[in-house]
């Protein structure tokens, strides 16, 4: 019983977890660079029309999600019965979502500032360096978190 509890668990934290890689690798790709040719006050207006709004309710659904999903599946593997080669990539995306979660405690402040309208195109194009740095960090972090998902997977179905 507890073998498929954790199944359904760590199915779910992949699917979020690809969800997450996915719109992360498109905010660093796409999004991101046409800040260059759109110019920051014309970006920041996008970022409030788009992250500040609809984003401010599925992100966090998304980003806090499938880190809890992880630390689930942890806690139930004692109960699970299942050999190293299982174990280890969930103790691995474990640690990854920690470091999801300290990317994006650094990475969501900057975009909350934009919520001021009076920042210059200066400040502005600071803010949207810094949070590319940042959010190319969790980009990968997302996007190896989500690798090592399917690698437990695998493993399972093997």
């Amino acid at each position: 019983m507890i073998r498929y509890l954790l199944l359904g668990v760590l199915l779910a934290a992949t699917g979020l977890s690809g969800l997450l890689a996915g719109i992360s690798l498109d905010k660093a790709v796409v999004q991101l660079p046409a800040r260059h040719q759109l110019g920051a006050l014309a970006y920041a207006a996008y970022i409030r029309a788009a992250d500040l709004q609809g984003g401010l309710r599925w992100y966090p659904l998304l980003g806090v999600g499938a880190p809890l999903l992880v630390v689930a599946a942890v806690a139930l593997l004692p109960f699970a019965g299942f050999p190293r080669s299982v174990i280890i990539p969930i103790f691995v995306a474990a640690g990854l979502s920690g470091a999801h979660l300290v990317t994006t405690s650094r990475a969501a402040p900057l975009l909350l500032q934009l919520r001021h309208h009076d920042l210059d195109e200066a400040t502005l194009q600071e803010v949207f360096r810094r949070f590319a740095r940042w959010h190319g960090r969790r980009c990968i972090v997302q996007l190896a978190t989500f690798g090592v998902l399917l690698w437990a997977l695998f493993v399972l179905a093997a």
